[in-house]
């Protein structure tokens, strides 16, 4: 720094009669040195541009960055929102360095189980298996399989069946089999049982079209990192995308706000946040799966999703 910069540097009177908002610039991720510089060059009416700043002895980085600080002070460039505030990190980045996919934390999920929920059977002791008896995720069974107008699905909840006494109802369901982890596989009729969609957390450099929630990340190089939630259909099991980070998954409009921005707070540690914003869904979560063969009567009601 030349004679120009360092003779008066340090004087009160330059640095008190710009008027420049000091704190607000030291936010944006100017130092110092470079609002004190801005300063004098202001109260001596010098030309503030980037060529007469170099021949003053700055380099061209340097006189780029206070260049545009003068402009953000005169009103030139005004920062209201976060596309500003991206577009500021951008112009204020050191570094090449961009963040990317390969940024993001690793996918978590890729695997979802299929899930169904059971309501209107009424034969004790069969009725142990209606959702209805249960709160949360004691309320899903999961599913091995759909074979014609029958779900199979894994159960804890094991009825007690007196000697003798046949291990179903006729038309409704059929206790097949005991396995090994204590759960029983069960059968039933495809009107008792109604199969569900779930929702998947998910973390991408793409703003979604659709979403259920979402968590707007702004990166300190200026790049949005989305995290949010979407619809997975009852038919998908495994998860394949190669554009998204899979972090979470769940059946429950209630859970998925908590999921969705404990995912974000992962995510924001990983890409160097700097500000993170909510943005409620655009789309309905609906958690019944769209099936045709499925029963449109009134004997899901009483169980409360």
């Amino acid at each position: 720094m030349n004679s120009y910069f360092s003779n008066r540097y340090n004087n009160q009177n330059y640095l008190e009669s710009s008027g420049i908002n000091k704190g607000y610039l030291l936010m944006l991720g100017f130092t110092d040195e470079e609002i004190n510089i801005l300063q004098r060059l202001m109260v001596d009416g010098a030309r503030i541009a980037i060529n007469s700043m170099v021949s003053m002895g700055l380099n061209y980085q340097s006189a780029q960055r206070i260049k545009y600080m003068h402009s953000i002070v005169i009103g030139k460039v005004i920062i209201n929102n976060t596309d500003d505030l991206s577009k500021h990190l951008r112009m204020m980045r050191n570094s090449s360095k961009k963040i990317g996919i390969y940024d993001l934390p690793l996918t978590k999920v890729k695997k979802v189980p299929r899930y169904a929920a059971v309501a209107g059977i009424k034969k004790a002791p069969f009725d142990i298996f209606n959702s209805s008896n249960y709160k949360g995720i004691d309320m899903f069974y999961e599913v091995v399989g759909v074979y014609g107008n029958r779900v199979t699905v894994k159960s804890k909840n094991k009825p007690v069946i007196k000697y003798g006494q046949p291990k179903g109802i006729e038309g409704v369901l059929e206790i097949r089999k005991l396995l090994e982890d204590g759960t029983i596989l069960v059968s039933f009729e495809n009107k008792f049982v109604r199969l569900l969609n779930r929702f998947l957390v998910v973390a991408s450099l793409r703003r979604p079209q659709e979403h259920h929630g979402l968590a707007e990340i702004l990166c300190l190089d200026g790049t949005k990192v989305y995290v949010y939630a979407q619809t997975l259909p009852f038919n998908s099991i495994t998860v394949n995308r190669s554009t998204q980070r899979v972090y979470d998954y769940g059946m429950l409009g209630s859970d998925m706000r908590n999921k969705i921005c404990d995912a974000a707070r992962e995510v924001y540690n990983n890409v160097y946040g700097v500000y993170c914003s909510w943005e409620d869904g655009n789309s309905i979560y609906n958690i019944e799966a769209d099936k045709q063969e499925q029963e449109s009567d009134d004997i899901y009601s009483d169980i409360e999703f």
